[in-house]
């Protein structure tokens, strides 16, 4: 037996070693091809050369010494004339302070292509990546200011190895080895896969996204983040900037090494232990219950500073821990879930979802509470031979009170519990007890709801939406009942195949935009729920109920976003986003599961082959911006 154990262990640390080596090799590969253009004009041609001052004429300027200061009185362009047969990047020093893009054109061959240069206002290095033959340029300043300062023209040809590349491409190799050298383990214990995949994935987007907001309301979530201490927090101009939707609203992202680097030396830069300015000490606490779900997030930042690290460092480890508590909530969802094991654990690797428990974001805690609240119920409602006991009851309604302590819209998931078989409760009495909690709960709730027709006491408007009013658009939905609901159900059915399979559900990633593909991500998620072929299964009752209950949720979304973000009376409802659903999905999905659709291939093979689908999808999206930046 003992021998048996050393041997697996060898094998295991063979296999671990295999991984590692080959996956390494491959991004140190992947790194030279990236690089083979420079390795090969040779040596003489690479390096970093300046841009004499006789090679550069320049209109909406004044020349001071090698200065370029802008008049603010006219267009303002900078014509290189330095032509070479391959160039890697243009560089430049500018005034930094302002957000800034820059209209590059490069001129070859008879052919002109114009390139984007935005500039964040933190830094004053700008890169752009160029990557081909010049005879000239033009450099056209949107919107030039009066002082505004171009200095230090070069020409970059160096050999550049980006570490956020490589890791990337060694990550994607490393989920197709272990995929393959541990397809054992992934064909029993699916969870653990996902599990690797998800740390893995997670952790390139953790640390190799740059550390500013690349989400939606990011601004907020940190705030919330960074004031949940015990002790009080210091509010540099840094921080402040952070917290600010105006500030951070350019999302005019650092683009290359140098820049992240510059990036990184701002923010450090930051005192955030400085407690004895009293004009940025603050108390830290909650802001409201929505900064329950930005516990995992600060837990990570008050490490972090237990060890006095610089800001940067901080800001990750938020997003670390955040990253951490969606995927351990995940895993024992996925362990305990006795049907869908496969659709649940492709839903929670899926881009959007993925991506939002790798930035500052409640949703990622929302999210993982409700996949493991209701994969203990309906796997018990599926398994006939399961016993809803008091501790599932507890566990459940606490997981489900908490993500509605977040957002209150999902708050209908504890209806589910009502659908759960008499059979499934040890005794009659536990049955009554626990459904008849829920269902007083419920006409209380409804009762409150109705008493409180001016909810503006306990619930406010959204001021982004416009001109909103809450306990206007309450009077007004009571005064139309039969067009406000025929708005709602329009609204469902215009953006369902979106929100359910397609890039609303999970193509979306922050302000970068969506996956280009949109076709890709429905026609391989109704491929996977259509053959997922779980052994248990929810009855027709079942489905009936799961059916109403997330078509109630999905009602409540809709028509909370119409009270709080949507203008009085609107004939459209405004802010509602497909991250919303994201708890809701796998339910559905469960409701299309058909007994005898069944693939014929070993089950690892199938586990593999379902899991690569999110694999490929969240490593394309990184591969782009990553490839992009680091050129």
């Amino acid at each position: 037996m003992d021998l048996n154990k050393n041997n697996i262990g060898k094998k295991n640390c063979i296999r671990w070693a295999v991984l590692i080596a080959v996956s390494v090799i491959f991004s140190v590969l992947t790194e030279l091809v990236f690089n083979f253009k420079l390795i090969s004009i040779g040596g003489a041609d690479r390096g970093v050369f300046s841009v004499g001052m006789e090679e550069i004429s320049y209109t909406g300027f004044q020349l001071k010494g090698d200065v370029f200061v802008a008049t603010g009185q006219e267009e303002a362009v900078i014509r290189i004339e330095k032509p070479v047969k391959y160039l890697s990047k243009l560089s430049y020093q500018r005034s930094p302070g302002k957000d800034m893009r820059t209209f590059v054109n490069v001129y070859s061959g008879g052919v002109s292509k114009e390139l984007i240069d935005a500039n964040n206002r933190c830094i004053s290095i700008s890169e752009q990546v160029i990557n081909g033959p010049v005879e000239y340029m033009e450099l056209a300043f949107e919107e030039p200011y009066e002082g505004m300062e171009i200095s230090g023209i070069t020409y970059d040809n160096t050999i550049n190895f980006s570490w956020r590349r490589m890791l990337l491409f060694a990550a994607g190799m490393s989920i197709a080895m272990f995929l393959l050298l541990f397809r054992k383990t992934v064909g029993e214990h699916i969870e653990y896969a996902f599990l690797y995949i998800a740390l893995a994935v997670g952790l390139v987007m953790t640390v190799g996204f740059p550390v500013q907001k690349v989400s939606w309301d990011e601004e907020y979530h940190f705030t919330s983040a960074y004031n949940l201490t015990f002790s009080k927090v210091v509010m540099t101009p840094e921080i402040i900037y952070y917290g600010d939707a105006y500030e951070t609203g350019s999302l005019m992202y650092p683009k290359s090494e140098k820049e992240f680097a510059q990036f990184k030396e701002f923010l450090d830069n930051s005192d955030i232990y400085n407690y004895d300015n009293p004009e940025q000490v603050q108390k830290g606490g909650f802001l409201g219950l929505s900064s329950i779900g930005h516990i995992p997030s600060a837990v990570g930042m008050n490490i972090a500073r237990l060890f006095k690290l610089p800001l940067s460092y901080v800001y990750i480890f938020g997003r670390i821990f955040n990253l951490l508590f969606y995927a351990a909530c995940c895993f024992f969802a996925i362990r305990y879930m006795k049907l869908g094991k496969r659709l649940l654990a492709v839903a929670a690797l899926m881009p959007t979802n993925l991506f939002l428990a790798c930035v500052y974001s409640y949703d990622a805690a929302v999210n993982g509470l409700l996949f493991l609240a209701t994969a203990i119920i309906l796997s018990d409602i599926a398994d006939e031979k399961a016993v809803f006991n008091r501790k599932k009851y507890a566990l459940t309604m606490g997981l489900i009170f908490v993500a509605s302590a977040i957002k209150i819209v999902y708050i209908p998931f504890v209806l589910l519990i009502l659908i759960m078989p008499k059979d499934r409760f040890k005794t009659k009495k536990d049955m009554l007890i626990m459904k008849g909690f829920i269902i007083a709960g419920v006409v209380f709730a409804v009762v409150l709801l109705l008493f409180f027709v001016d909810l503006a006491d306990f619930m406010s408007a959204d001021l982004r939406g416009g001109d909103t009013n809450v306990s206007k658009q309450v009077e007004y939905i009571l005064a139309n009942i039969p067009s406000v609901a025929a708005l709602v159900v329009k609204s469902i059915v215009s953006s369902f195949v979106s929100y359910s399979v397609g890039n609303g559900a999970y193509g979306l990633v922050g302000h970068w935009g969506g996956f280009p593909f949109e076709i890709l991500i429905i026609v391989s998620v109704c491929v996977i729920v259509l053959t997922d072929g779980s052994e248990l299964m929810l009855d027709i009752k079942s489905r009936a109920g799961v059916a109403l209950i997330m078509l109630a949720t999905t009602a409540v979304v809709w028509l909370s976003m119409y009270i709080v973000f949507t203008p009085v009376g609107s004939e459209c409802i405004g802010g509602v986003q497909g991250r919303y659903f994201a708890p809701l999905r796998v339910p559905f999905y469960l409701l299309l599961a058909q007994p005898f659709v069944k693939l014929k291939i070993p089950k690892a093979l199938h586990n593999m082959a379902v899991l690569l689908v999110p694999v490929v999808l969240n490593c394309g999206i990184l591969a782009v911006a990553f490839c992009s930046w680091a050129k």
